[in-house]
C-alpha cells in the first residue's frame, strides 16, 4: 500500500511513508529524496543534477523538513513581524467590538503573507502593514516599551515568588549525610536565562558584599597612627595664653576666672549634698 505522494523519491521511486528510518528531503526544486539516496548520490560528488529537472544541487540544499513544517515556521516568521507592528491591546479599545475587528484585520494580513499564492493580493498586505507603521509609529514604540516593562515585571515576580525552593529541591543530596547545596550556589533559571535582566540586583550585592569585607569602606580613626585623641591636660598654676583659650573653649565660653568660679561653687556644692 502506497503512502502519500509527499513520501515518494524521486531518486529511488520509492514511497518511505511506512519506513520510519528514513525522512524526506527536499530541495529548492521540490523534487523530493529519501535520507538513504541523499547518502549515496552525494558520497562521491559535491554537485549532483536532480534528476526530474536537471538543476544543479549540493548536499546543503536539501532540506530535512515537510511543506507542513515549512508553512508552520514560515507562519511564525510572519506572525511575529505582524504583531510586531499590529502591538495594540484591549486597553487601548474603549469598545469590544473594536478590539475584535482589529484582531480580524490583523489575523487576515498574517493568513495572507503566510498562505496566499497571488503575488498582488500580498502586494497589498504589505503595503497596508506598512502604511499602518508609519501612521502610528509613536503608539507602537510606546506598546513595545510598556510590552518590555510588563514581560520584566513578570520575571522579576517570578522569581521573587519561586525564590531558590524547586533549585533546592532539584539538587536535594540522595544520599544521607551529603551536605547540603551552598545557597549562593542556587539560582532561579529564569535568572540565568535574562542575565541581563538581573544585572543591576548582581552588581550592587557585588558593591555590599565588598562593603563588608574591604577595608576601604571600614571606618578610620582620625590619628593615621590608630592613636586615640588626647584629652586637652590643663596644668595647675597660671595657665599661658594657649591654654587660657582651651579652657575658654571647653567651658562654653567662659573667661577663665568665671570658670575656675563656677567650677568650686558646684565642687562644694557636691560636697555638702
Amino acid at each position: 500500500m502506497d503512502g502519500p505522494p509527499e513520501y515518494f523519491c524521486h531518486q529511488c521511486n520509492k514511497n518511505i511513508y511506512y519506513q520510519q528510518e528514513l525522512r524526506m528531503f527536499t530541495p529548492g526544486c521540490k523534487h523530493r529524496i529519501c535520507s538513504a539516496c541523499l547518502e549515496e548520490t552525494y558520497s562521491r560528488k559535491t554537485n549532483v543534477p536532480c534528476r526530474i529537472c536537471n538543476r544543479s544541487l549540493k548536499k546543503n540544499d536539501y532540506v530535512s523538513k515537510d511543506d507542513d513544517e515549512i508553512q508552520v515556521e514560515g507562519e511564525k516568521s510572519y506572525r511575529k513581524k505582524v504583531f510586531d507592528v499590529y502591538n495594540k491591546s484591549r486597553r487601548d479599545f474603549k469598545l469590544t467590538p473594536e478590539y475584535n475587528s482589529f484582531l480580524e484585520e490583523r489575523e487576515d494580513i498574517v493568513y495572507i503573507l503566510a498562505y496566499s499564492t497571488d503575488k498582488k493580493e500580498r502586494e497589498m498586505a504589505e503595503e497596508k502593514m506598512r502604511a499602518y507603521e508609519r501612521e502610528n509609529a509613536a503608539l507602537i514604540q510606546a506598546n513595545k516599551q510598556r510590552a518590555d516593562e510588563e514581560r520584566k515585571r513578570k520575571i522579576r515576580d517570578i522569581v521573587e515568588k519561586e525564590g531558590t525552593f524547586y533549585e533546592l529541591v532539584r539538587h536535594n543530596p540522595t544520599k544521607p549525610g551529603m551536605p547540603p547545596p551552598r545557597k549562593e550556589t542556587l539560582v532561579h533559571p529564569l535568572k540565568r536565562q535574562y542575565r541581563d535582566l538581573f544585572a543591576d540586583d548582581e552588581a550592587l550585592a557585588a558593591v555590599r558584599k565588598g562593603a563588608l569585607h574591604n577595608t576601604t569602606f571600614a571606618p578610620k580613626p582620625l590619628d593615621p597612627a590608630g592613636k586615640p585623641e588626647r584629652d586637652v591636660i590643663i596644668e595647675r598654676g597660671a595657665p599661658n595664653e594657649r591654654q587660657r583659650r582651651e579652657t575658654r573653649k571647653l567651658a562654653g565660653g567662659y573667661k577663665h576666672d568665671r570658670h575656675e568660679a563656677r567650677r568650686t561653687r558646684e565642687l562644694y556644692g557636691t560636697l555638702m549634698l
